[in-house]
């Protein structure tokens, strides 16, 4: 069917306008001119909306209003740069190059199809359900949640643990590395959480691993009915803190402490391999602070942890961690 010129568009309608009131019903009008009453109201209103004037009327260009633009050279560079460097996702990129100041910074979109030409981009997964336990934590200290990581490769051909210590409020975290996970260096390790973070833990939650508590280790294959005391309890109560296990075999309840060794596994792991345990602390240190000091989080506005806890009051003009 050929395209009506401007002058037959406009007589047509009319004529479906005059229809329906000599009608005084707009369905058979409708039916009679083979459309919907969803397009007659459609054209009323923008004839009735520019004071029936008959251009309006006219079909208008449905061509895109914006015609996309190829993506400079120089951003291009900058995008790639920033990804091989530091293996950030396209939000991520996009925050540090606003926080860099350049200017013209594409959308994530964009910065997407960048990446995805260039054979940088992950392959896409579905987007998990909605988490069921949620922790809403008002104050800094009232929940901190402790875990042991894997490091991802031997060294020396020896196996090497994280230990991880971050407060729910403000994302704020403590690392530390060990040959083994065990109930000793898990004392020495909350011990040094406590004299580093600028605030007094209430709540310390961990999974049921044997090197934070007793609870299920077996003796003589039979459960223990009045379990010894574990070391990091005996901390724990000197220091009035109240040391919580989440439920076995359920490790979303610790979703915070998780979420960041996903990160350190993105953001920290994969760019190198340390060769040594004095190089994994040194470079682990630099990367604690790079996470504490400069890098922001979705989760907290996108701030840094350190500016949410310089927000709350009492705590603001912090000196840095302690060693």
């Amino acid at each position: 069917m050929s395209k009506l010129l401007p002058e037959e568009q406009i007589a047509k309608r009319k004529a479906l306008f005059r229809e329906a009131e000599k009608l005084g019903n707009v369905s058979l009008a409708c039916k009679r001119f083979g459309i919907s009453r969803k397009t007659y109201y459609k054209w009323w209103k923008r004839y009735k909306s520019t004071d029936f004037n008959p251009q309006s009327l006219v079909d208008q260009k449905r061509t895109a209003r914006r015609i996309r633009r190829k993506t400079p050279k120089n951003i291009v560079k900058k995008i790639l740069r920033i990804s091989k460097r530091t293996r950030l996702r396209p939000e991520r990129i996009r925050d540090q190059m606003l926080r860099l100041g350049y200017r013209r910074v594409p959308c994530m979109r964009t910065i997407s199809r960048v990446l995805k030409r260039n054979g940088l981009a992950k392959k896409w997964k579905h987007p998990h359900k909605k988490p069921k336990y949620k922790h809403f934590v008002e104050l800094p200290g009232q929940l901190v949640q402790m875990d042991v990581k894997y490091v991802p490769y031997r060294i020396n051909h020896r196996q090497h643990y994280q230990y991880t210590a971050i407060d729910c409020a403000t994302r704020l975290r403590i690392l530390r590395y060990y040959e083994e996970h065990c109930a000793s260096n898990s004392k020495d390790f909350l011990d040094i959480v406590i004299r580093s973070f600028p605030f007094k833990i209430k709540i310390l939650q961990t999974d049921n691993g044997v090197e934070f508590t007793h609870v299920f280790q077996q003796v003589n294959n039979h459960y223990q009915n009045e379990p010894k005391v574990h070391a990091l309890d005996k901390l724990c109560n000197k220091h009035g803190i109240t040391h919580r296990l989440i439920p076995p075999g359920q490790p979303q309840f610790n979703g915070y402490v998780e979420r960041s060794h996903r990160t350190d596994m993105e953001e920290f792991y994969r760019w190198k391999r340390h060769r040594s345990l004095k190089e994994l602390q040194k470079n682990g240190r630099k990367w604690q602070d790079r996470y504490n000091y400069r890098r922001p989080h979705s989760g907290i506005e996108k701030l840094t942890p350190m500016l949410k806890l310089n927000s709350y009051k009492g705590y603001t003009n912090l000196i840095k961690l302690c060693a």
